[in-house]
């Protein structure tokens, strides 16, 4: 009779798990059917951005950086800088159900290093962990697409400076790794980037 309880016990349990499996694929699914809101970001935003940067970087950047790196990079990067807020092209995602902010991202037309490339580049992509891989940031990058090709037209090319985290992400959107540097923080902090490019042609 115990070998009978410990079978169905065991029994039970993988069936609660796989229960909670489906239940988190079922709400994935339905979170990559949803039409996420995407919108200029206003000075209103900044402290659910800072959250939102927060707790994305802190647990997304982890596997890809040294702890006594981000122990002094996070409280950098995860503040909002506030000419992106009200620069017109820096955008957050918000959940259609209950209006939070899940992600943010944008454009601006010069380099954040203001080095004359001549090309647009790609601004402080973030998605909250919560609905990662569900298209939050893909839906704030056909945004951009729109915005690109409206004002410059589709024969222009675009640039990121990537954490490593990101690059598999950019590379899905078409970008190429170009070189791998390291951004100044601070005078004693340098962060590991990859500038990547994608070629003209947003249409496709």
């Amino acid at each position: 009779a115990a070998i009978l309880v410990a079978i169905f016990n065991k029994t039970q349990s993988f069936s609660f798990a796989i229960s909670a499996t489906q239940g988190r694929r079922h709400q994935e699914m339905a979170n990559c059917r949803k039409k996420w809101i995407v919108r200029p970001t206003t000075l209103d935003d900044e402290e659910a951005i800072n959250t939102l940067l927060k707790n994305s970087f802190e647990l997304l950047l982890a596997p890809h950086y040294q702890d006594d790196l981000l122990k002094v990079a996070l409280p950098l990067i995860t503040k909002t800088r506030k000419d992106l807020l009200t620069c017109g092209t820096w955008y957050v995602a918000q959940d259609p159900d209950d209006q939070t902010i899940v992600g943010c991202g944008g454009w601006t037309p010069d380099n954040p290093t203001k080095a004359k490339t001549g090309l647009p580049h790609l601004r402080h992509f973030a998605t909250d962990p919560k609905v990662a891989r569900q298209g939050v940031a893909r839906a704030i990058w056909e945004r951009i697409r729109q915005d690109v090709t409206s004002t410059l037209g589709l024969d222009v090319g675009l640039e990121v400076f990537s954490t490593i985290t990101a690059k598999p992400f950019y590379e899905s959107l078409g970008f190429q790794e170009v070189k791998r540097l390291e951004i100044p923080l601070t005078k004693d902090c340098q962060f590991p980037s990859i500038l990547m490019r994608r070629e003209a042609g947003l249409a496709d």
